[in-house]
Order: C-alpha cells, then sequence, then structure tokens
C-alpha cells in the first residue's frame, strides 16, 4: 500500500490531490482506507485471529471501490490517521 500512496505526478494526475489515511472497517474486518477528495481509492483489510494478522488484502480497482465511496460519504469517520 505504500508504494501505492507514493505521490508521484502521475499517480496524482490520475487518483488527484493528497490521499488521507484513516482506519475504518470493510466487511467486517479491521481496514486501512486512502481518501482522496472524498473518494476511496484504496483498501486494505486485515484479517486478524487470535495468533495476530493472518492475511491483508488490498483493493485499488476504481470499479470495485464505487460501492466503498457510497458508503464512506454517509459513514460518521474520525479525523485522518495521516495525510500522505
Amino acid at each position: 500500500m505504500r508504494t501505492l500512496l507514493r505521490p508521484t505526478e502521475a499517480k496524482r494526475a490520475i487518483v488527484g490531490g493528497s490521499s488521507e489515511i484513516y482506519a475504518w472497517v470493510a466487511n467486517g474486518e479491521p481496514a486501512v482506507v486512502a481518501v482522496v477528495d472524498g473518494r476511496v481509492v484504496a483498501i486494505m483489510c486485515l484479517e486478524v485471529t487470535a495468533e495476530g494478522i493472518t492475511a491483508c488484502r488490498t483493493q485499488a480497482n476504481p470499479d470495485k471501490l464505487e460501492r466503498a465511496t457510497e458508503q464512506w460519504a454517509v459513514a460518521d469517520h474520525a479525523e485522518p490517521l495521516l495525510t500522505v
């Protein structure tokens, strides 16, 4: 995800402005969400068990993130953890 969110001119041209990183819940799992101008551009879900983090799933396909953006728009979320 770090590479995905590393700001470069090419990525800014595609995604837009600076990413804000939030802690959220997606698909019932803890997640890290990158948001640019109110639009979800990436989600990293963590599968957590008693042994710790057992899987990390990342989604950055804009078509698949449309629903997440709709949910984000109506959700109550805290301040961003980080602005990249």
